[in-house]
C-alpha cells in the first residue's frame, strides 16, 4: 500500500482551488478578498508551497 505524501496532498488540493477559481472567473486577488487571507497565501496553496490551514475557512 502506498503512502500520500503531505507534499502530494498540498499540490491537488492547490489544483482543485485553482480550478475553482477559474471556473468562477475569480482572480487570485478576488478569491483572497473573499477569504480574508493575502493573495501571496492564494498563491502558494495554488502552487502546493503551502498547505491550507482549516481555520482559514471557519
Amino acid at each position: 500500500m502506498s503512502s500520500i505524501s503531505k507534499s502530494d496532498i498540498d499540490k491537488n488540493i492547490g489544483k482543485i482551488l485553482r480550478d475553482f477559481r477559474i471556473k468562477n472567473n475569480l482572480t487570485q486577488e478576488q478569491l483572497s478578498e473573499k477569504l480574508g487571507i493575502s493573495l501571496k497565501y492564494i498563491s502558494r496553496i495554488e502552487n502546493g508551497n503551502n498547505g491550507v490551514k482549516t481555520r482559514n475557512f471557519d
